[in-house]
């Protein structure tokens, strides 16, 4: 009996692969990950943030979310458009020598605007009453016989008010209407009226500067300093030196932009 011929190891070898090849089988390797099970899969990208969070901790927030807050409190912070003077000043009537005093040199050109508006509004209060009163109206008549005439100038007493905050701080708009809005009133119409009550200027003035005292940016202190003497109108009176006042105003950076928080005049 004939004894098999038993192959070269070489031979084996290559056989067994070519079956192995044939049948799509693969030996197991013991360095290979054990594949993951459809539960078991884990998570990336955001799944993952919220994995390794867990409950009860705070994810690190995403860039999207801390622009955001960083907007918001961008937004936060007053700013100037650099259009309120201009929005302030349309808003009142001029009035005739309101050239005699040339607004701070040291301010822009819009918030000189918003002096010049300032000047308008603060003048009606301290110098004279009204802006455009019709006199040929019927007139409001108080208990105390003080007539008051329709205002042509603003449509409605809110519009008046409005005007007063576009150029002044609330703070301030509200002390005036407090303080020396005696010769205004609204009327059940609405409307605003007015009162002749001019006082005149001050017979002593001579002449006004502007002097810077402290500038931020949000906060503008400046004096107006009137330069007075009691014989301003008496050539032949014994000369007498001249007499200076300063008197402050303020103007503010509000959340709706640059507003005067005090006014004064020099007469």
């Amino acid at each position: 009996m004939k004894r098999p011929r038993r192959l070269h190891p070489a031979a084996a070898a290559l056989l067994l692969c070519a079956a192995l090849l044939l049948t799509g089988c693969a030996a197991p390797s013991s360095s290979a990950p054990a594949p993951a099970s459809a539960g078991s899969e884990a998570p990336s990208g955001p799944a993952m943030s919220a994995a390794v969070s867990g409950p009860g901790t705070d994810p690190a927030p995403s860039v999207p979310a801390a622009s955001s807050a960083l907007a918001a409190s961008s937004a936060a912070v007053p700013h100037s458009d650099g259009t309120e003077g201009r929005a302030a000043l349309t808003s009142v009537p001029g009035l005739g020598n309101e050239n005699a005093l040339e607004p701070p040199a040291f301010l822009t050109g819009d918030q000189q605007m918003l002096y010049m508006a300032a000047y308008r509004l603060y003048y009606r209060f301290d110098v004279s009453s009204g802006f455009a009163p019709n006199y040929a109206a019927q007139p409001l008549t108080t208990a105390d016989g003080l007539a008051f005439y329709p205002d042509d100038a603003f449509a409605t007493w809110d519009k008046f008010d409005r005007a007063l905050r576009l150029a002044f701080t609330d703070r301030f708009a509200d002390e005036l209407l407090a303080d020396k809005a005696q010769a205004y009133r609204r009327g059940e119409d609405g409307r605003l009226y007015v009162s002749p009550a001019d006082r005149g200027g001050d017979l002593t003035y001579r002449s006004s500067s502007f002097e810077l005292t402290a500038q931020t940016d949000t906060e503008i202190d400046f004096d107006v300093v009137g330069v007075y003497n009691e014989h301003n109108f008496d050539d032949s009176a014994a000369s007498v030196p001249d007499t200076t006042r300063h008197l402050p105003l303020k103007l503010v950076l509000t959340a709706d932009g640059w507003r005067f928080d005090s006014f004064a005049l020099p007469y």
